[in-house]
């Protein structure tokens, strides 16, 4: 029998991501695959996710960010994977 290892990771995308409804998207899809944490747009103009969950939905969740929503043209993917400070998450939110 194998078990679900959970795991967190930060993941920073790049390209024409804000304005495009990808935060939202996120969110959905993140809802879906049942991880918490957070989405938010970043100053250089990309987008910042931190999630936590199922280490087979998280991998979901960074396949999906290479195309991202239907409108955005992602540049880069950059997925940093055991992050800490995620234990205060109960769900998954757009922060602004």
């Amino acid at each position: 029998m194998t078990t679900n290892i959970r795991s967190s990771c930060k993941i920073e995308i790049s390209g024409q991501v804000q304005g495009v409804d990808f935060r939202l998207h996120t969110k959905q899809i993140a809802e879906q695959l049942g991880l918490v944490g957070f989405v938010k747009n970043i100053n250089d103009g990309g987008v910042l996710i931190q999630a936590s969950g199922e280490m087979t939905a998280l991998g979901e969740l960074v396949r999906w960010c290479h195309a991202g929503s239907e409108r955005a043209a992602v540049d880069d993917v950059v997925v940093k994977w055991n992050i800490s400070d995620m234990e205060n998450y109960k769900r998954f939110v757009i922060e602004h």
